[in-house]
Formats: C-alpha cells, sequence, structure tokens
C-alpha cells in the first residue's frame, strides 16, 4: 500500500519497459501507459486527515482508500489502461489488440451504462436510482430479456421502474424526452422485466407528480 503524500518518491518511469506511468485516483493505482503494468496499487489519500478520531466510526469515516468499485462503471473499474500508440514491442502490440476487441457481453454493458448515466444526468436522478437501474438491467441480460429488443430501450424501463420502485417523480414520458427510443418499445420492455423478473409493478402517486 502506498500513501498519496510519498507518491513523489515512486519513479515516474515503469521498472520493466521504462515507460511513462500516470495515477489512476479513481482505482488507486499507478500503471505503465506503454505496457500496462501496474506499478503501485490502492492509494491512500490522506489528504483530508487532519482532525482525530475518538470513535471507530469517526476513524472509518475519515479514512481515504481510494474510491470503491462502482457498478456504474461497466467494467466494475478493474481494466488496465494501455496506451497503445506508444507501444513499440511487437508482442505488447498484438496483446493490446486482442485486450481491445471486446466482447459483445462488455460492449453491451458498456451502451447500457454510458446510456444510463446520460440520462440519468439529465433528470439529475440520484446515484443510487442510477445503480439500482444498472443491476435490473444486468438482471435482464443474464435472462437473456434483451434478444429482440433494443439496449436504449431495455435502459429507459429500467431506470423507470427504478424510478417508481423508489417513489422519484419521473414520468415516463421525461425518460422518452432523453432517447430516441418510443414509447411502445420502452413500455414492451417494462412489461417484459416485470414478467420475466416476477417484479411487482410499483404504484404511482399522481400527487408526487405535480411540480
Amino acid at each position: 500500500m502506498v500513501i498519496k503524500s510519498e507518491i513523489s518518491n515512486i519513479s515516474n518511469s515503469c521498472p520493466e519497459c521504462k515507460g511513462k506511468t500516470i495515477s489512476i485516483h479513481e482505482k488507486g493505482e499507478i500503471v505503465c501507459r506503454q505496457c500496462g503494468l501496474v506499478v503501485s496499487e490502492r492509494i491512500l489519500d490522506i489528504s483530508h486527515s487532519g482532525k482525530r478520531a475518538f470513535t471507530k466510526q469517526e476513524k472509518d469515516r475519515r479514512e481515504r482508500t481510494g474510491s470503491p468499485i462502482s457498478i456504474l462503471l461497466p467494467d466494475m473499474g478493474l481494466s488496465t489502461v494501455i496506451d497503445k500508440n506508444n507501444i513499440k514491442n511487437p508482442d505488447l502490440k498484438r496483446a493490446a489488440k486482442w485486450n481491445s476487441r471486446m466482447t459483445w457481453d462488455k460492449r453491451n454493458m458498456l451502451i447500457a451504462t454510458t446510456e444510463l448515466k446520460r440520462i440519468g444526468s439529465n433528470l439529475n436522478l440520484p446515484t443510487h436510482i442510477k445503480k439500482a437501474a444498472i443491476k435490473l438491467y444486468i438482471e435482464a441480460f443474464k435472462k437473456k430479456l434483451l434478444r429482440g429488443r433494443s439496449i436504449n430501450g431495455m435502459v429507459a424501463a429500467c431506470l423507470y421502474f427504478a424510478c417508481r420502485e423508489r417513489k422519484i417523480p419521473r414520468t415516463l414520458q421525461e425518460i422518452l424526452d432523453q432517447t430516441s427510443v418510443n414509447a411502445k418499445n420502452v413500455r414492451r420492455c417494462y412489461r417484459t422485466i416485470i414478467r420475466e423478473l416476477n417484479l411487482k409493478a410499483p404504484s404511482t402517486n399522481p400527487i408526487s407528480l405535480i411540480p
């Protein structure tokens, strides 16, 4: 483990290929841009520590161990960053090329997560709603409910369900306004996830939708 205040003592070059390294704060890693080697892991940020912690709860709150892995990252934040443009070793170039060929599963999740975060941001939806929606989408994907249905339509349906379930006042039309998918498509996806995932259709209080 590396303390953030001591990062200056770490070499800026990779011990393997001598390439330049970059710091990825979201993951707490220092990674080589050329070969992808993780030079150092889990950087602790102590820059916000200044007050004493008298209880375990306070200590846990004030410790900084890097951002937790988020379900809103399509690869769960575990992928390695490689700058393919600066690779000179032919073997590493081939490895980077194969690494860049994402499977359909990963491409699907990347598209879905990007679209979900875009709509969520435009509608100012809280993070817990977006997380609930992507969990629902993952379940739908695992059940192969995407066959014959659009990714964006399923994303919109999952967001709509998450909003209704958690009493967030967002109408289907508000979500439709943020996507190019038609209402019929989204309603079809919505009915599918309720039926196939054995979910109970949440009710909405009309008063909550009044601005």
